[in-house]
Protein backbone atom coordinates (compact mmCIF):
# COMPACT_ATOMS: atom_id res chain seq x y z
CA UNK A 1 0.00 0.00 0.00
CA UNK A 2 1.23 3.35 -0.41
CA UNK A 3 0.84 6.37 1.53
CA UNK A 4 -1.93 9.40 0.55
CA UNK A 5 1.48 11.49 0.78
CA UNK A 6 3.71 9.44 -2.34
CA UNK A 7 0.72 9.32 -4.03
CA UNK A 8 0.18 13.29 -4.18
CA UNK A 9 4.13 13.68 -5.11
CA UNK A 10 3.08 11.01 -8.17
CA UNK A 11 0.35 12.48 -9.35
CA UNK A 12 1.12 15.18 -12.08
CA UNK A 13 1.36 18.29 -11.45
CA UNK A 14 -1.31 21.38 -12.87
CA UNK A 15 0.23 23.85 -15.06
CA UNK A 16 1.42 26.72 -12.83
CA UNK A 17 -1.46 29.26 -12.14
CA UNK A 18 0.86 32.40 -13.16
CA UNK A 19 -0.62 34.30 -16.18
CA UNK A 20 2.43 34.21 -18.37
CA UNK A 21 0.84 32.65 -21.76
CA UNK A 22 3.06 29.28 -23.43
CA UNK A 23 4.79 30.61 -26.39
CA UNK A 24 3.20 29.66 -29.83
CA UNK A 25 5.33 26.54 -31.56
CA UNK A 26 3.69 28.94 -34.84
CA UNK A 27 5.84 32.06 -33.25
CA UNK A 28 9.02 29.72 -32.49
CA UNK A 29 8.92 28.34 -36.33
CA UNK A 30 8.36 32.05 -37.89
CA UNK A 31 11.26 32.88 -35.66
CA UNK A 32 13.16 29.83 -37.13
CA UNK A 33 12.14 30.99 -40.90
CA UNK A 34 13.12 34.27 -40.67
CA UNK A 35 16.65 32.94 -39.30
CA UNK A 36 17.41 30.55 -42.39
CA UNK A 37 15.92 33.69 -44.37
CA UNK A 38 18.37 35.56 -43.24
CA UNK A 39 21.25 33.07 -43.40
CA UNK A 40 21.13 32.43 -46.89
CA UNK A 41 19.50 35.55 -48.36
CA UNK A 42 22.99 36.62 -49.46
CA UNK A 43 23.83 33.55 -52.08
CA UNK A 44 21.40 34.96 -55.16
CA UNK A 45 23.03 38.51 -54.40
CA UNK A 46 26.37 37.48 -54.12
CA UNK A 47 27.89 37.91 -57.53
CA UNK A 48 26.23 41.79 -58.04
CA UNK A 49 27.75 42.28 -54.39
CA UNK A 50 30.79 41.39 -54.90
CA UNK A 51 30.35 43.57 -58.36
CA UNK A 52 29.63 46.43 -55.90
CA UNK A 53 32.32 46.14 -53.63
CA UNK A 54 35.24 45.48 -56.21
CA UNK A 55 33.58 49.25 -57.63
CA UNK A 56 33.32 51.00 -54.56
CA UNK A 57 35.57 50.23 -52.01
CA UNK A 58 39.03 51.67 -51.55
CA UNK A 59 42.27 50.09 -51.66
CA UNK A 60 43.48 49.41 -48.39
CA UNK A 61 40.47 48.45 -46.62
CA UNK A 62 39.10 45.39 -45.18
CA UNK A 63 37.67 44.28 -48.80
CA UNK A 64 40.68 44.80 -50.39
CA UNK A 65 42.47 42.24 -48.23
CA UNK A 66 39.69 39.65 -48.74
CA UNK A 67 39.04 39.86 -52.24
CA UNK A 68 43.42 39.75 -52.90
CA UNK A 69 43.01 36.53 -50.68
CA UNK A 70 39.83 35.00 -52.42
CA UNK A 71 41.51 35.56 -55.70
CA UNK A 72 45.01 34.23 -54.48
CA UNK A 73 43.00 30.78 -53.26
CA UNK A 74 41.02 30.80 -56.62
CA UNK A 75 44.26 31.28 -58.75
CA UNK A 76 45.82 28.43 -56.70
CA UNK A 77 43.18 26.06 -57.22
CA UNK A 78 42.95 27.38 -60.93
CA UNK A 79 39.35 27.78 -61.04
CA UNK A 80 37.32 30.16 -62.98
CA UNK A 81 36.51 33.69 -62.17
CA UNK A 82 33.05 32.24 -60.74
CA UNK A 83 34.87 30.59 -58.04
CA UNK A 84 35.46 33.86 -57.04
CA UNK A 85 32.13 34.49 -56.51
CA UNK A 86 31.46 31.68 -54.73
CA UNK A 87 34.44 31.82 -52.38
CA UNK A 88 32.54 34.93 -51.56
CA UNK A 89 29.24 33.79 -50.90
CA UNK A 90 30.93 30.80 -48.52
CA UNK A 91 32.83 33.39 -46.69
CA UNK A 92 29.74 35.71 -45.77
CA UNK A 93 27.84 32.43 -44.67
CA UNK A 94 31.19 31.65 -42.85
CA UNK A 95 31.05 34.96 -40.75
CA UNK A 96 27.26 34.55 -40.40
CA UNK A 97 27.33 30.84 -38.79
CA UNK A 98 30.00 31.93 -36.99
CA UNK A 99 28.64 34.76 -35.15
CA UNK A 100 25.85 32.39 -34.38
CA UNK A 101 28.18 29.80 -32.81
CA UNK A 102 29.14 32.80 -30.73
CA UNK A 103 26.10 34.37 -29.61
CA UNK A 104 23.84 31.11 -29.06
CA UNK A 105 24.81 30.71 -25.51
CA UNK A 106 24.62 34.35 -24.60
CA UNK A 107 20.98 34.66 -25.86
CA UNK A 108 20.48 30.79 -24.50
CA UNK A 109 21.50 32.48 -21.22
CA UNK A 110 19.79 35.71 -21.18
CA UNK A 111 16.28 33.32 -22.10
CA UNK A 112 16.85 31.39 -18.87
CA UNK A 113 17.21 34.73 -16.95
CA UNK A 114 14.43 36.99 -18.57
CA UNK A 115 12.25 34.55 -20.99
CA UNK A 116 12.03 33.29 -23.90
CA UNK A 117 9.45 35.51 -25.11
CA UNK A 118 11.58 38.72 -24.44
CA UNK A 119 14.65 37.83 -25.84
CA UNK A 120 12.69 36.46 -29.21
CA UNK A 121 11.41 39.86 -29.69
CA UNK A 122 14.41 41.14 -29.07
CA UNK A 123 16.22 39.27 -31.42
CA UNK A 124 13.59 39.57 -34.27
CA UNK A 125 13.66 43.59 -33.64
CA UNK A 126 17.25 43.26 -33.80
CA UNK A 127 17.00 41.09 -37.30
CA UNK A 128 14.22 43.50 -38.70
CA UNK A 129 17.09 46.49 -37.61
CA UNK A 130 20.39 44.41 -39.25
CA UNK A 131 18.71 44.08 -42.32
CA UNK A 132 17.57 47.47 -42.47
CA UNK A 133 21.04 48.38 -41.69
CA UNK A 134 22.48 45.67 -44.75
CA UNK A 135 20.03 47.79 -47.07
CA UNK A 136 21.45 50.77 -46.45
CA UNK A 137 25.21 49.68 -46.11
CA UNK A 138 27.91 51.38 -48.14
CA UNK A 139 30.53 49.93 -46.97
CA UNK A 140 31.51 46.40 -46.46
CA UNK A 141 32.95 46.42 -43.31
CA UNK A 142 29.61 47.44 -42.19
CA UNK A 143 27.66 45.17 -44.49
CA UNK A 144 30.27 42.05 -42.73
CA UNK A 145 29.50 43.60 -39.06
CA UNK A 146 25.84 43.19 -39.90
CA UNK A 147 25.77 40.15 -41.41
CA UNK A 148 24.80 37.87 -38.07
Amino acid sequence: MTSPAATAESAPSAPPASGARPLSLGVIFLTLYIDLIGFSIFFPLGPELLKYYIAHESAGGLFATVFARLEALAHAAHAPELAIGALFAGLLGSVYSFAQFLFSPVWGARSDRVGRRPVLLATIAGNALSFLVLFCSGSFTLFVRNVR
